[in-house]
């Protein structure tokens, strides 16, 4: 508890309104490395204020068994404090104690290099696939400005061939008006002449 209340002072859970995610698994570390059944390091608060937390709550717990659970005598048995211990300062700092806080900053630094690299990792797999698809985008703007080049090439042998057709078009015209032309004076010269 104390490590942690130490700890909070540089790494608070909330900051600005909003959770610290510069904390992490903090308490999960916490509770892994410190949880223990060892009477000289379970913390236990003051006899007073466990009382004063029964007291306070005793109210709002019958009102909810009442509410719920009628059937029930008492939502929780009754606390007995007659033997209850005390052990909420640390009297002494023992080799182990040393330890265990070696243990859970050990386990704090390796899990997030671990995270680290594991993120490191999917980084360069992601720039792996990034570089492979901005080269797929490099040979599709090539074989597009290919495509556009032989679009361009196409285009201009149309429109040439539309104009060779338009010019066809015209001589072919002029050439049937001409025919039309000498077939009329060819009926005039014949009608003159049946005249």
């Amino acid at each position: 508890i104390d490590l942690l209340r130490r700890i909070n002072k540089f790494l608070p859970l909330f900051c600005n309104n909003a959770r610290n995610i510069f904390r992490g698994d903090l308490h999960h570390f916490a509770v892994k490395h410190f949880t223990s059944k060892d009477s000289h390091l379970k913390f236990q608060p003051p006899k007073e204020v466990v009382q004063s937390y029964i007291d306070y709550f005793e109210e709002s717990n019958e009102w909810v068994r009442k509410e719920f659970f009628p059937h029930k005598e008492r939502l929780f048995s009754k606390k007995d404090l007659t033997d209850y211990k005390e052990n909420y300062e640390l009297k002494e700092m023992k080799p182990e104690y040393w330890d265990k806080i070696a243990e859970f900053i050990a386990d704090i630094v390796s899990t997030k290099n671990q995270n680290i690299a594991d993120k490191t990792i999917i980084i360069q797999n992601k720039d792996k696939v990034i570089v492979n698809q901005t080269n797929q985008i490099n040979s599709l703007q090539t074989t597009l400005k290919d495509n556009k080049a032989h679009l361009i090439q196409a285009q201009n042998l149309n429109n040439t061939l539309n104009k060779t057709i338009q010019e066809k078009d015209i001589i072919i015209n002029s050439n049937t008006n001409q025919i039309d032309q000498l077939q009329n004076n060819i009926k005039e010269k014949i009608k003159q002449l049946h005249i």
